[in-house]
């Protein structure tokens, strides 16, 4: 069995400053921070050296402790040295990963942000597919919005009709809102737009009410989770995916975040275990903003990620040849 180790990954984020003080980072630097610095002190010995030259030399000893400021001068250097590798280190402590085995294709938990990743994008909508920002349902700061802006310049009528475009022969009903007539799809339906050579996968993990406020439930995003993949397997390309934590935000479901990334890391491994394979990477982002006020635990997300990988590795063993043949 591999043990597991963190790795950077090809976008290797920068440790922002105010991230250095998150509950769980801190924790996990202040404990490297002391491995590393016990090893540089034992490892260089200063103290063994002198009292090895002693036992030759007994003026060495006299001459320690006439110059005890070599001590601290090693000592301030062993603290450079343990500083610098733990900020190194740091940016790897932002990003775990865990290969599939018997699947060429691995999960990386990765906090940054999700636009300056590369692949192919899932991104949370709504079941009427409603694109309408301010005043509309849409927020200029969701995902949604922040997509629109950056990659429709804001005009959420564009981006509408590409989605009806990729939804042309999808079962709907027809729903009166607010503002007019609309499709409404069952969740879990998938719309594929590509804008400026970007590819993304729109899936439908809430549902407006009339007010245009979105709901949603964890048993819904699941079911959703499941058609994602489903249709990305039969119609999407096998690179790389990119995920935030759906469902925390606009649909407001009372989750913990680490809890939602556990739902998206069952749901991936069950569906490709059970058919084909959907991507070679797949990069669920965790936003900087999310990392510091929710103090999430990427050392637990990446231990129950490997256990669950490796439960998985169990069941896919080939199995035994039958022994005889039945009378």
């Amino acid at each position: 069995m591999r043990a597991f180790a963190p790795v950077l990954s090809s976008m290797k984020p920068r440790l922002k400053l105010p991230l250095m003080f998150t509950k769980n980072l801190r924790r996990s630097m202040l404990a490297e921070g002391a491995k590393i610095f016990l090893a540089v002190c034992a490892g260089g010995g200063l103290w063994g050296l002198v009292e090895v030259l002693a036992f030759f030399f007994p003026d060495a000893m006299k001459w320690a402790q006439n110059n005890w400021w070599a001590f601290l001068a090693y000592a301030g250097t062993a603290l450079l040295i343990t500083i610098v590798f733990v900020w190194v280190k740091s940016n790897a402590m932002l990003s775990v990963r865990e290969s599939l085995e018997a699947r060429d294709c691995s999960i990386e938990i990765q906090v940054g942000d999700i636009f300056k990743m590369k692949g192919e994008f899932i991104i949370g909508t709504n079941t009427d597919f409603a694109t309408d920002m301010s005043p509309g349902p849409i927020s200029e700061d969701s995902l949604q919005g922040q997509f629109t802006t950056k990659y429709y310049a804001g005009k959420g009528q564009h981006l509408y009709q590409d989605l009806e475009e990729s939804l042309a022969g999808e079962k709907h009903t027809l729903v009166e809102n607010t503002h007019r007539q609309t499709k409404r799809y069952a969740f879990g339906t998938v719309a594929k737009v590509s804008a400026r050579d970007q590819n993304v996968y729109f899936v439908a993990i809430d549902e407006l009410n009339k007010q245009g406020v979105a709901t949603s439930s964890l048993e819904q995003v699941r079911e959703s989770l499941k058609k994602l993949w489903r249709y990305i397997g039969d119609h999407g390309e096998v690179g790389d995916l990119v995920i935030p934590i759906v469902g925390t935000k606009g649909a407001k479901i009372q989750v913990q975040r680490e809890v939602m990334i556990i739902e998206i890391i069952n749901s991936f491994i069950n569906a490709t275990y059970s058919g084909k394979n959907i991507c070679e990477n797949l990069k669920i982002v965790v936003y900087e903003e999310d990392y510091q006020n929710h103090n999430i635990d990427l050392e637990e997300v990446r231990n129950y990620l490997h256990i669950h990988a490796t439960q998985k590795r169990w069941q896919v063993e080939e199995p035994k040849a039958p022994v005889g043949e039945s009378i």
